[in-house]
């Protein structure tokens, strides 16, 4: 389980955050911008005035901006006390190459650069995952139920559907893809009973996103076969650059869930565009399962290289270094003598 503690934040140094060398301006800038009105019917120019762009002059306020921007980026909150005298010190002291002072007018002008923002934003955010991201195992007292038929009303305003094997009246969906897959399960013979999860239902798994960021992965559907199999199911239309990551721990959860409840569970996603393509032909989700795999092995085989021929003078030298191997074997030159024979591309 990846959660996320204060108790390392406390110990966090400016010296444990790397070193940059970010640049900065020699003199503050003056910016400005042009305006100039016309008239709506002729388009005849009538006004003009220049008026100069605001700096960012207080540094209590910028110092404040960097601080909440990092609690909301990493999901922390009350740890502004700690937080802000980090961004400070490594702003003053390690983020341009040299020792400056927050409060200059030049570094709170370059401060509002966005690949400066971006770079101490960054800096701080991963100095705070490292100290308070921590990966724990669930132990079995710590497991707990999550009952579908606990979920409380809630209102939804895009598509539904209404199955017969669900304990929700109406399955509320985000997509058109989804509503043709409700069908699909309602309509499959090995299916037993099956759910579209919203947020609502309070599941979710936590992961780290491609930025190396604590999210939340809210899986799309939980079915059980008639087998008494259960399944944690994924429908992906565009995939997202998470879509790796979202599997490895969708399946690490379906894992620890049979561990845990005794009950076996799978992980499954399925793709939109080969669902659609055989969706009419599927008459249970066990075929679908089996679609799923086999276009996977397919794919996999696909993208590996052809295996490369041997010349004949890479075959020539195998067969002196297998009679070599072979040496004082009954029957291993006969051999050898049979495998020369074969012609060769």
């Amino acid at each position: 389980m990846l959660s996320r503690t204060t108790a390392g934040l406390s110990t966090l140094r400016v010296e444990d955050l790397p070193e940059r060398r970010l640049a900065l301006p020699d003199t503050l800038r003056s910016e400005t911008i042009d305006y100039i009105g016309r008239d709506l019917l002729s388009g005849q120019e009538v006004e003009r005035a220049r008026f100069p762009l605001p700096h960012a002059d207080d540094p209590s306020a910028v110092l404040a901006w960097f601080a909440h921007e990092v609690q909301r980026d990493t999901r922390l909150t009350g740890q502004f006390a700690v937080i802000a005298p980090l961004v400070r010190g490594w702003v003053e002291r390690r983020a341009f190459g040299g020792p400056v002072d927050f409060d200059d007018p030049v570094v709170l002008q370059a401060l509002t650069e966005p690949s400066v923002r971006e770079s101490v934003l960054a800096v701080v955010r991963e100095a705070v995952d490292k100290a308070t991201l921590t990966t724990s195992a669930i132990g079995a007292g710590e497991v707990k139920e999550l009952l579908l038929s606990a979920t409380k009303p809630f209102l939804w305003s895009r598509d539904t559907f209404v199955a017969t094997k669900s304990v929700f009246n109406l399955q509320p969906c985000d997509n058109e893809l989804e509503t043709r897959f409700c069908a699909f399960l309602d309509r499959s013979r090995d299916v037993s009973s099956f759910a579209k999860l919203a947020r609502q239902t309070r599941f979710s798994l936590e992961y780290r996103s491609e930025r190396q960021r604590l999210a939340y992965y809210y899986p799309d559907f939980v079915a059980r076969l008639v087998n008494g199999d259960h399944f944690l199911i994924e429908t992906k239309g565009l995939a997202d650059p998470d879509v790796p990551t979202k599997d490895t721990r969708a399946a690490r959860w379906a894992v620890d869930a049979t561990v845990a409840a005794g009950a076996r569970w799978i992980y499954l996603r399925i793709d939109e565009e080969p669902f659609r393509r055989h969706e009419t032909r599927l008459a249970g989700f066990r075929e679908l399962v089996d679609l799923v795999h086999t276009l996977r092995r397919e794919k996999l085989l696909a993208s590996q290289p052809p295996p490369r021929r041997m010349t004949k003078t890479e075959a020539m030298a195998a067969i002196e270094e297998a009679r070599a191997r072979l040496e004082g074997v009954t029957g291993g030159d006969e051999e050898l003598d049979r495998f020369r024979e074969i012609p060769r591309g």
